[in-house]
């Protein structure tokens, strides 16, 4: 297994320099076709481990803004904590938490999306605190 720039590097016959090129392209093109697509999924999606967004700007997505789920269900303390952030003009949810994804928002500002804040019914151990939620045009 490579990574993308070790591959570039590698000699190669015309076939592979070919298939190599059109497999690049590829990539290139799916990317730009989800940057313009409403349809896009978020820009952050935290599935196992932790992570955390302090003092920094999520903003003009295509998708939504930050998504937490646990589809394993693993016991977790806290997945994702946003802390100081402004998330704003996502297509979608500025913070989404489902699938027993554990979430803490706190001193944030979140507008002007297309939802403020999902949280799922099997999401677990959410908390949001001292946050302006505002202008957004469904609902949270």
């Amino acid at each position: 297994s490579h990574t993308l720039s070790e591959l570039e590097g590698m000699e190669r016959s015309p076939k592979q320099r070919e298939l190599f090129r059109k497999f690049s392209d590829q990539l290139i093109s799916q990317r730009l076709k989800s940057r313009n697509e409403p349809s896009a999924g978020p820009a952050i999606v935290v599935m196992r481990g932790k992570c955390s967004l302090v003092n920094c700007e999520i903003s003009d997505c295509t998708g939504g803004g930050a998504l937490v789920c646990n589809p394993s269900n693993q016991i977790m303390e806290l997945q994702l904590h946003i802390s100081g952030c402004t998330i704003r003009n996502c297509v979608k949810a500025g913070v989404e938490s489902r699938e027993f994804g554990n979430l803490l928002v706190e001193n944030s500002e979140i507008h002007d999306n297309h939802q403020g804040a999902i949280i799922w019914r099997d999401a677990q151990n959410v908390k949001i605190s001292n946050c302006n939620i505002y202008n957004n045009k469904n609902e949270g």
